[in-house]
């Protein structure tokens, strides 16, 4: 009985670690076979975008702190790509609070509008955090092709806290940048 007592205990605690891990939702990975190689390292940026632009200033900071040439051309490539998906569905699951009423669409305690009307106005940016940022960088060998370095990361941010998030995920990934690890991003609250 003690037995079976651990094995269920495993079995939900591995559950509930794989299910947060494949999730992507702060966290980071690093694997590497080799590491990342010694000698020039150009930096590839996709999509560019002004966020791209300064979190490829970091990295290029970063190895060039590790004693690598970094530049736009020659040498290892390092891909990197910087995604924002705006908008995402609130992570909190469901909405027993929700007072519109789903067969008329009409939310019965939202007070009748005074006053003249006007256009419709998006939602404003507040203080949730409905973006997903996600990084990704690779190295492949020049001529074999074969991965020898990547690196990803991803947190769930506000509408302004997207470069201060970018900027943690990267101090994590090169904290340790050629030792294989998984871990949890260090995304604002």
């Amino acid at each position: 009985m003690k037995t079976l007592a651990v094995v269920f205990a495993t079995t939900l605690l591995l559950g509930g670690t794989i299910a947060h891990a494949q999730s992507g939702i702060g966290n980071f990975e690093v694997r590497t076979t080799r590491g990342i190689p010694a000698g020039k390292i150009a930096v590839d940026l996709s999509p560019d975008s002004e966020l791209g632009r300064d979190l490829r200033r970091l990295v290029m900071e970063k190895l060039a702190k590790t004693g690598h040439e970094v530049g736009f051309s020659g040498g290892h490539i390092l891909k990197l790509q910087v995604n924002l998906q705006r908008g995402l569905p609130p992570s909190g699951g469901g909405r027993s609070d929700d007072p519109i009423d789903r067969r008329t669409g009409i939310d019965a305690q939202r007070p009748t509008p005074q006053g003249p009307a006007r256009a419709f106005e998006p939602p404003r940016p507040g203080g949730g955090r409905n973006d997903l940022l996600s990084i990704s960088m690779t190295i492949h060998g020049l001529q074999s092709r074969e991965l020898l370095w990547s690196a990803n990361a991803s947190c769930r941010v506000g509408a302004n806290d997207a470069f201060g998030a970018g900027r943690n995920m990267i101090d994590n990934i090169f904290a340790q940048p050629n030792a294989s690890r998984k871990g949890e991003a260090d995304c604002p609250i």
